[in-house]
């Protein structure tokens, strides 16, 4: 049974370019029977679903929907399915989507957790990533949600087409003086499908070069350690106390149940996802039926490549015997610093590592005993 609930609303005032997760452009009308759906779904599911300990509603942009409608699904959850004391309920939401009354009636409904994603605090930058607000409207969300919320986290973005070090120092000092408990750092990647991927190809835009990207992760590094934020996770900083628990609970490989169209789960060894098109995804649910798309049961060695990919995003890093058999390469990577040693005699990424994880983690798959 999963204590751990996501939930995803698909619906965006217009797509980003740089975006591939799973949106579609906001129409009143579809939301109405898409949350509809949302609900019976989670009345079929219902058995798989209690206690939960977090409920995390992403998107697209969940505070795309009037707060009375993002409300009626709280309620439901909170009628229909046990909740514990001090759950983590998180909802992400975008700068030009909130403002006081929105907050303080999702403050009212029992959300404690709001993500922002402000992504920069520069215009230019902004306006490559093809983002609907500017830097004054993402610092005012800000300060607005720190009246109503002790547990904010703000998303930044580097890498970004035109971007400096001295832009990205400036959003980064800019944004503490905000001091948000948690701060997520995240390279932008560009899939070949997306719009900016496709322009990337052709050449219509460069992004900053290697050495500059290496030179911004390590001042994201340097500026959120000096400021007290634990680097828990590849992406993620936190105040004490304030790591994403729900988030967490995925490089733990914890079972959750995903709800909605396209949103993925874990339960019983299994990973499955839904239907990835809400049109389909309704009639699906109408019909009274799970809108499951796919499914995977996990093998020994897919649990193992799992606990290691995962593990080693994570400050805690995975445990030695996970690599038993593999002490030369062991060795040669800590020799390297790219792996070091915790008190707890687990293995986990430095920071050098970090830049490099893709490879080691390569590398050490291919060094994996074969079941």
């Amino acid at each position: 049974m999963a204590e751990f609930l996501y939930i995803h609303i698909p619906f965006c005032l217009s797509k980003c370019p740089y975006c591939d997760f799973y949106s579609i452009k906001y129409n009143e009308t579809i939301a109405a029977g898409y949350l509809t759906a949302i609900k019976k779904e989670l009345a079929l599911r219902k058995e798989e679903l209690q206690p939960l300990k977090t409920i995390y509603i992403g998107g697209g942009t969940p505070t795309i929907l009037s707060h009375g409608v993002l409300l009626s699904l709280l309620e439901y959850i909170n009628k229909h399915f046990h909740i514990t004391n001090n759950a983590e309920i998180t909802v992400e939401s975008n700068p030009c989507t909130i403002n006081d009354k929105y907050l303080f009636s999702l403050k009212e409904g029992g959300v404690n957790r709001l993500t922002i994603g402000v992504q920069s605090l520069i215009d230019s930058e902004l306006s490559a990533l093809g983002r609907r607000h500017n830097a004054k409207a993402a610092k005012n969300s800000i300060i607005a949600a720190i009246k109503y919320f002790t547990n904010v986290a703000v998303d930044l973005i580097y890498a970004i087409p035109g971007q400096t070090l001295d832009t990205w120092q400036h959003t980064l000092n800019t944004i503490l003086d905000y001091t948000p408990v948690h701060i997520s750092t995240y390279e932008l990647t560009l899939e070949d499908e997306t719009p900016m991927g496709v322009d990337a190809a052709k050449g219509k835009f460069k992004l900053p070069d290697e050495d500059t990207i290496i030179k911004m992760y390590k001042m994201a590094l340097h500026l959120l350690k000096s400021k007290g934020y634990l680097h828990y996770e590849v992406s993620n900083h936190s105040l004490l106390y304030f790591k994403s628990r729900h988030n967490h609970n995925y490089w733990l490989r914890g079972e959750y149940v995903g709800i909605g169209a396209s949103a993925h789960s874990f339960i019983n060894g299994t990973r499955f996802s839904n239907i990835k098109n809400v049109a389909l995804y309704i009639n699906k649910i109408n019909s009274a039926k799970l809108p499951i798309e796919a499914s995977h049961t996990l093998s020994p060695m897919d649990i193992l490549q799992e606990q290691i990919f995962l593990g080693l995003r994570t400050c805690e890093g995975i445990r030695y015997q996970l690599l038993t058999g593999m002490d030369t390469l062991v060795n040669k990577l800590i020799s390297e610093d790219l792996l070091t040693v915790t008190k707890n005699n687990n293995l986990r990424l430095t920071d050098n590592g970090i830049l490099l994880s893709n490879q080691i983690i390569v590398e050490i798959f291919q060094n994996l005993p074969k079941y």
